[in-house]
């Protein structure tokens, strides 16, 4: 990051989806063919996660829309997480047999109740206000007004950790509990 960065807002350039996750397909063709852009493709994605994971500035995710396997390693491991009534999050990697990737071993383990043990061994879909109460969003708003907070993030003179979440403390519908 450059100095004049204070943080970084993460969000989909459509109305549908926040990120689909990886094509897994696509990988497991690749590995059958004897091309072997899996191992590659799997360190890229965890070095970014873990960069996600240990940033210093922080990190905003609007998670709008479908949110699946490595689109939840995209938002979750950032500082601040906003759901939205159209945000359906899952690992549906765990479906064929898989086990949860973009590091949802590590956030599904520390879900309250055994969610994430139910999470990650069905790949069951939450939607809209159950990303928040599962503990995955931070922040919940209705996608009418990300707009508006992005707006209001972008024109923060200091745009710290504090002065974010007081941001999103004050004008989203509900703050995880």
């Amino acid at each position: 990051s450059d100095e004049k960065t204070q943080f970084i807002i993460i969000k989909s350039t459509g109305p549908k989806a926040f990120s689909a996750g990886g094509d897994l397909k696509i990988l497991t063709s690749t590995s059958l063919n004897g091309e072997n852009i899996r191992n590659t493709y799997l360190k890229d994605e965890y070095q970014l996660l873990y960069l996600i994971g240990t940033y210093k500035l922080p990190y905003v995710a609007l998670i709008n829309g479908i949110t699946m396997g490595g689109g939840c390693g995209l938002s979750i491991h950032g500082s601040f997480r906003i759901a939205t009534e159209i945000t359906t999050v899952a690992m549906p990697e765990t479906a064929i047999g898989l086990f949860p990737n973009a590091g949802g071993s590590y956030f599904l383990s520390r879900l309250s109740n055994n969610l994430g043990v139910f999470l990650g061994l069905t790949g069951h879909r939450l939607h809209g206000m159950d990303v928040l109460h599962a503990g995955i969003a931070t922040h919940f708003l209705p996608t009418n007004r990300l707009q508006e907070i992005e707006q209001k993030l972008l024109k923060l003179p200091k745009a710290d950790y504090n002065s974010i979440k007081n941001v999103l403390d004050e004008n989203t519908e509900l703050v995880g509990l």
